[in-house]
């Protein structure tokens, strides 16, 4: 039985709840989510399938964080960078076994205080950080220019 398999069958069994302040977390190799940007997340590993997988079944945000070394495979605390979004999944696709497309819009930025054990997935206990409540014109222009291009992406999605 594959690694992919006993993570379906663990989480199909009994969807782990997560308590106030956890979140089900997906290591980007090399891809940084927004707050207020929609954009399309292609995950191939296990465990970051799970998290997936549990974010658009129980309709709860998932965490999208960096890792800092994208060649790494399973990336530990120390493998990520501190500060990620919270993203909703919009969409999600599976496009085989060993590959999941999904949409997510990212919500507002977290900072991660530690790991979680128990879970099929990486999760996090997360401390939430507020945004910014008046943006200069040049950050204005950027968002703008970034939503436009997010939409050109999706566009070309199938």
């Amino acid at each position: 039985m594959t690694e992919l398999t006993e993570l379906t069958e663990a989480t199909e069994a009994a969807e782990p709840a997560l308590p106030e302040g956890v979140v089900a977390l997906v290591p980007m190799r090399n891809v940084v989510l927004f707050p207020h940007v929609m954009m399309p997340l292609a995950v191939g590993r296990a465990r970051s399938i799970a998290a997936v997988r549990h974010a658009a079944r129980t309709g709860t945000p998932l965490g999208i964080v960096l890792q800092r070394d994208p060649l790494a495979d399973d990336p530990g605390r120390e493998g990520l960078c501190d500060v990620g979004t919270l993203a909703r999944i919009t969409q999600h696709v599976e496009s085989g076994p060993q590959l999941h497309h999904a949409v997510g819009q990212g919500l507002q930025r977290f900072r991660i205080e530690s790991l979680v054990e128990g879970y099929p997935f990486l999760a996090a206990r997360m401390q939430m950080l507020g945004e910014p409540t008046e943006m200069s014109p040049q950050a204005e222009a950027l968002a703008l220019q970034v939503r436009e291009r997010a939409a050109e992406i999706l566009s070309l999605l199938p």
